[in-house]
């Protein structure tokens, strides 16, 4: 995973938190849900509130233009045939998406048949 990517991860999970949880604390100090206005010892903890927001938000902007556009426009490399070192079994013998018939003659496997065993 690229660092940035790892980096927006952290910001949803932190913009996340500092959205949420100063919420238990309101409602802890008396303030009920639903009201557009509330009294002034409430203020620091919906600021806070609102700052995670800001930041859950904006790291959620960073996905879409980051992750999912360049997916929907298929951009990018495509992966190779094994994209992980010393994968091994069935699954990693056929090509993607896999034919129709995809074993002519059944291939030999090990013993525990987790590896191919090519002639």
């Amino acid at each position: 995973m690229p660092a940035s990517l790892a980096a927006d991860c952290h910001d949803m999970q932190n913009g996340f938190n500092l959205t949420f949880f100063p919420h238990f604390f309101l409602g802890l100090g008396g303030m009920v849900r639903r009201y557009a206005d509330y009294p002034v010892q409430f203020t620091d903890f919906n600021q806070l509130s609102s700052v995670g927001a800001f930041i859950f938000g904006l790291a959620q902007a960073y996905f879409v233009f980051a992750v999912v556009l360049p997916m929907l426009r298929h951009q990018g490399e495509k992966a190779p045939q094994r994209p992980w070192d010393g994968t091994e079994g069935l699954k990693w013998e056929v090509p993607s998406p896999p034919p129709f018939h995809t074993f002519e003659t059944p291939p030999r496997l090990n013993e525990s048949a987790t590896r191919v065993l090519h002639d």
